[in-house]
């Protein structure tokens, strides 16, 4: 065994020198004592490593030259790209005339550093006098010539609506400004990356004293692999909303987790290294097709805010008590971040990654119960090639669902091996937790239950564990939500379903679109391997067979087909890539692997070698396609794509905060707005915001139409009336569908353009005739 390897291993025998040195010192001192002697001289090894294969620490925008420019002002390095003329070339010099305004962003420059120094290079080359140049909450004259000008300013970031974005921008009265040629950034004081070449150090260390009892031909290679590893990761790691210190802690973490003999049994000793090999893929998913955010999940955000500010969970402060959220432990525990002073946007993203990691983990440590070692890998790598589950977890959203996905395989692993009441009980508690985060995470104990009633009389404690858990935990938690709310679902459930055939036919489309994209027919044939196990694990060849083993299987399938019914009753979703479908991805990877070990293993239930060999390459063969076809899939989720469903969401989460950051610096705090995409505008406005989609909104939430699933899911009610009744001051032009062309809203409501905190003009639809009128009234062009 790995883990009781003896002591006895002659220096002669060791693979290097360090490894020689290494067991003397053990030997001499003992293995507490010689890693207190080797830390600092490990931590100065790995400080100059990551010095050494540090990235270039500079960032550079030449304008008209810019890399992957789309007709949306994006590109490398670059967003809000707006008022620039088209490019120019002066000598060897390209550059863009600004307009009388005109703007571009740097994004995440300050994840360099928290000093920057900027350089810019510019020519008035005809146009003379002065434009006032912006950086981010500065303003400052420049002088324009007809000579190139070198301007530098050190920058140190502080908070603002810019987060740690580089916001630049020209203005003129002049209809043109300066030709801008370049802009780049660097650390003001380049200094020596202490923090990362302490999590490197404490990594080797821990992995060394975790490996302590490991042999060294074993333990030395895969330290050596992991430091080559984060080195490169390091080299190559680009800014993005993650800073390149979480994602090394979290590789450390993994690292050491993985040094256990555990994750390397003696029969499969390379299992290490391709978890290792999964881990790297998931940390390197936000880099590879960038992070995300939806609109609602400053929904989420809004009623935690309000939590920690003393006005209860709720959406507007003083206003109706609403249940406009899902996922109530999410919204608790984004409140607790809050609380500690952490930014919602960037502690979601740090969490939902940790989940992604956590839940591989999991169904690895479930599979590798259920199909032995042989078959247990099967099941993270399928999972980790889901584009849905990616996007969903590693990648973002700001949402429960990978939350959700990680605690319904932690309660169906509970459920599967409870033999007792006790069993039960935890497993009970953790289906609780699943309801508790999203209320149709209801299936999972629903088909724990049926799970344990198909066991008979031995699963009836079992079963009055898991009831008993579950309403200890959930009962108390319902009462209360019952009493704080007064309805039996939250309201986003009455704003988003009916009673209609077409919502059921919208379900059947939305179903069969999402697995098509997934690769259904590849699917069905792991699947039906899977299934062939049920059909025949009551016969002698398989109730004794140890990798085989379908007592799971059953549960496993009951979840997954109570999930597909949901989602077909409900109709569905409008979000990219099947969300309602990401928390049972889990529970598919595991039936999919269960498939391929069924193939493999199919001699031994039919007892027919010919069709055992052909099952297999089947099995392998639509193993292989699906991974193709998740290849093909995942680069057109790019939340950097313009045109992709991913970077659309994106997008609306970004236009919105830029609305709600313009509303909440030039509006009195009893501004009321109207708006049907009530996530970041209302979050970063922090006014009094009326929900024309009913999500937020009790009256719009139960009314009923005769159309409902005939339009876009969760977007179907709504009431002008009702709305205009409540007389907001301003409604955003891109929640006006509905009221344009109403008489009503023609008479009362002016178009009103603004500039865009962030770039470019934003529209609003003001009520002038308010008294008294918004002071942007008096502004109207």
């Amino acid at each position: 065994m790995i883990g009781k390897v003896s002591n006895s291993i002659s220096a002669a025998q060791l693979p290097s020198p360090i490894a020689r040195l290494y067991h003397t010192a053990s030997e001499r001192m003992g293995v507490r004592h010689t890693l207190i002697w080797l830390l600092p001289l490990l931590a100065a090894c790995l400080l100059v490593g990551s010095a050494a294969v540090s990235a270039p620490r500079t960032v550079t925008v030449t304008l008209g030259q810019e890399e992957y420019l789309n007709d949306q002002g994006e590109a490398r390095n670059l967003y809000n790209l707006l008022g620039w003329g088209q490019a120019e070339q002066y000598g060897e010099r390209s550059a863009r005339r600004a307009g009388a305004s005109a703007s571009f962003i740097i994004p995440l420059a300050f994840r360099l550093d928290t000093d920057l120094e900027l350089t810019l290079i510019s020519c008035g080359c005809g146009i003379h006098g002065t434009a006032m140049l912006t950086i981010n909450d500065m303003q400052m004259p420049v002088t324009l010539t007809d000579q190139w000008q070198v301007q530098r300013f050190v920058l140190t970031h502080t908070p603002s609506i810019h987060g740690n974005d580089l916001y630049l921008a020209w203005h003129s009265a002049n209809d043109l400004g300066p030709l801008v040629h370049r802009a780049s950034i660097a650390p003001a004081t380049p200094a020596l990356p202490l923090f990362e070449g302490g999590i490197l150090a404490l990594t080797v260390a821990g992995m060394l004293w975790v490996g302590r009892r490991q042999s060294l031909r074993l333990l030395l290679p895969w330290v050596a692999l992991v430091v080559l590893c984060m080195l490169a990761g390091q080299a190559l790691y680009e800014r993005h909303l993650l800073p390149w210190p979480v994602l090394l802690a979290y590789g450390g973490i993994a690292a050491v987790l993985l040094t256990f003999p555990y994750a390397a049994p003696a029969a499969a000793p390379w299992t290490r290294f391709v978890l290792w090999g999964v881990v790297l893929w998931v940390l390197a998913v936000p880099q590879l097709f960038g992070t995300w955010l939806m609109d609602d999940a400053f929904i989420s955000f809004r009623y935690s805010r309000n939590l920690i500010e003393g006005h209860g969970l709720t959406f507007n402060p003083g206003g109706a008590i609403v249940e406009g959220y899902t996922n109530f432990l999410w919204v608790i525990y984004i409140a607790g971040g809050l609380a500690l002073g952490f930014e919602p946007v960037l502690l979601a993203q740090a969490t939902t990654l940790a989940i992604a990691l956590f839940c591989l983990t999991a169904c690895y440590g479930l599979a590798r119960q259920w199909l032995g070692t042989r078959w247990a890998l099967a099941a993270p790598v399928l999972l980790a090639a889901m584009p849905a589950f990616l996007t969903y977890s590693a990648r973002g959203s700001g949402m429960e669902t990978a939350l959700v996905a990680l605690l319904a395989v932690l309660a169906l692993w509970a459920i599967w091996r409870a033999q007792t009441w006790q069993g039960g009980l935890l497993a009970g508690l953790l289906c609780a937790l699943v309801v508790m985060t999203r209320p149709d995470g209801g299936l999972v104990p629903l088909a724990g239950g049926l799970f344990l009633l198909m066991q008979g009389r031995r699963a009836w404690p079992t079963l009055a564990g898991l009831v008993g858990g579950f309403g200890g935990l959930y009962g108390p938690y319902y009462l209360w939500r019952y009493s704080y709310y007064g309805y039996l679902l939250p309201n986003t459930f009455y704003a988003k379903t009916g009673a209609t055939v077409a919502q059921v036919e919208r379900g059947i489309n939305y179903t069969l679109s999402y697995f098509m994209t997934m690769g259904l027919p590849w699917l069905l044939v792991l699947l039906a391997f899977s299934a062939l196990a049920v059909l025949v694990a009551r016969r002698p060849a398989t109730r004794t067979h140890a990798t085989v083993d379908t007592s799971p299987t059953l549960l496993l399938w009951l979840v997954l087909l109570l999930t597909v019914a949901y989602v077909v009753a409900v109709g569905g979703d409008q979000f990219p890539l099947g969300r309602f479908f990401v928390p049972a991805l889990p529970v598919l990877a595991l039936l999919l692997a269960h498939g391929l070990a069924t193939a493999a293993e199919l001699q031994t239930i039919v007892q027919r070698p010919d069709k055992a060999r052909f099952a297999i390459g089947v099995a392998a063969t639509a193993a292989v396609l699906l991974g193709v076809q998740a290849g093909l899939v995942l680069p057109t989720t790019d939340s950097r794509l313009a045109g992709s469903d991913v970077w659309r969401e994106n997008k609306v989460a970004l236009k919105n905060a830029e609305y709600g950051y313009w509303l909440g610096q030039h509006t009195t705090p009893d501004a009321t707005v109207a708006t049907g995409i009530a996530g970041a505008l209302p979050y970063y406005a922090d006014r009094y915001v009326i929900d024309m989609l009913g999500l937020n909104d009790v009256h719009i939430a139960h009314m009923t139409i005769d159309t409902m699933g005939q339009g876009i899911a969760g977007a179907e009610k709504s009431d002008v009336v009702y709305v205009l009744d409540q007389q907001p001051h301003f409604i955003p032009l891109s929640t006006t569908g509905n009221l344009l062309g109403v008489e009503r809203f023609e008479q009362e409501y002016t178009r009103v353009e603004v500039d865009g905190p962030r770039g470019g003009t934003l529209t609003f639809y003001v009520r002038c005739g308010a008294t008294p009128p918004p002071a942007v009234c008096a502004d109207v062009r």
